[in-house]
C-alpha cells in the first residue's frame, strides 16, 4: 500500500491505522528482507531494486489471501420452495431430492406434498416458488411436462371377485385421480367402496399392499411392489392425467434453474 499511495501517511489512511504502525511494518519487512525496500526523501517513496523485485510477488501473495478467504467462507445457500402433487411424489421424490445434492448443491429445498388443488393456492399466494401438478381437465398454466395414461394397480396378493362392489383406496376429494376414477366406474355401472381415503400416500399404499383394494396410478409411476391389474377382470379404461410445472411469476431467477432441472427430470421418466 506505501509503494501505490507513495507516502507512509496516504498507506495508514487507506489502512485505517496509525502511520507509525505502517513505518514499523515496513522496518520488520525490510529486516527479513536482509536491506531497504523504500528509497526514502523528502518528496515521495520510490521502491529500490530490491523493493521493485518483491512488489509483484507481494501483490500475487494477496491475491492468493483473498481467493483463499472467499474460498473457505460459508456461501449462503439458497432456498426453493417446490410443492409435489401427493399422487405423484413417490414416482420421482428421491430423484428430485437427489438433484438438489448432486446438481444444486448450494440450494436448499423446501418441499411440500398435498393435493394438487391446494398446491395451485399455495403458488399463488407466494408460499411455494414451484410445484409439480396434476392439475384437472382444462387447467392450461404452467408448462407441459407429459400426458399419461391412469391404469389400475393391484399387489400381487389382491383377488378379484367379480359381481361384489370394487375395492378401491384413493385420495380424498380433490384428488383428479379420485375425480376420473369413480367417473369411470359410474359410466361403466360399476359399483364400488372406498376402503382407504387417505390424505397420505403412505396410507393409499398401505392398503394397496396388502391386498385389500385397487388404485390408481399414472403409467410409468408404479413401485417394484405393485403391478398392473390383470386385463383379464375387465375393468373400465381410465383417462388420461397430465402432469404441470407452475411457477410463481414473481420467484427469484435461481428458481429458473430449477425449474430447468426439474422439467428434465420428469421428462426422463
Amino acid at each position: 500500500m506505501a509503494a501505490v499511495e507513495g507516502s507512509f501517511s496516504g498507506a495508514a489512511r487507506r489502512l485505517n491505522i496509525t502511520q507509525g504502525a505502517v513505518s514499523q511494518r515496513i522496518k520488520t519487512l525490510e529486516d527479513r528482507a536482509g536491506g531497504p525496500l523504500f528509497a526514502r526523501n523528502y518528496h515521495k517513496l520510490a521502491l529500490t531494486a530490491a523493493g521493485q523485485q518483491l512488489l509483484p510477488m507481494a501483490r500475487r501473495i494477496l491475491r492468493m489471501h483473498d481467493e483463499a478467504r472467499i474460498a473457505l467462507q460459508p456461501q449462503s445457500l439458497k432456498t426453493a420452495r417446490l410443492g409435489v402433487a401427493e399422487d405423484y411424489a413417490g414416482a420421482r421424490l428421491a430423484a428430485v431430492l437427489n438433484l438438489q445434492r448432486e446438481s444444486m448443491p448450494q440450494l436448499e429445498f423446501e418441499v411440500v406434498c398435498c393435493k394438487s388443488v391446494d398446491l395451485v393456492d399455495m403458488v399463488d399466494a407466494g408460499k411455494l416458488d414451484l410445484a409439480v401438478i396434476t392439475p384437472p381437465d382444462g387447467f392450461k398454466r404452467g408448462t407441459l411436462i407429459s400426458r399419461r395414461q391412469l391404469i389400475w394397480t393391484c399387489s400381487a396378493g389382491f383377488e378379484f371377485q367379480p359381481g361384489q362392489p370394487l375395492p378401491v383406496a384413493l385420495y380424498p376429494q380433490g384428488c383428479v385421480y379420485r375425480q376420473n376414477t369413480l367417473e369411470t366406474l359410474e359410466r361403466r355401472g360399476m359399483e364400488w367402496r372406498i376402503i382407504m381415503s387417505s390424505e397420505s400416500g403412505r396410507g393409499v399404499l398401505a392398503a394397496v399392499e396388502a391386498g385389500l383394494a385397487l388404485t390408481v396410478m399414472a403409467e410409468g409411476t408404479v413401485p417394484p411392489q405393485l403391478q398392473k391389474a390383470d386385463a383379464a377382470w375387465n375393468l373400465p379404461t381410465l383417462g388420461m392425467t397430465e402432469i404441470r410445472l407452475i411457477r410463481r411469476p414473481d420467484a427469484p431467477d435461481f428458481v429458473g434453474e430449477v425449474e430447468t432441472l426439474l422439467f428434465n427430470l420428469y421428462q426422463t421418466e
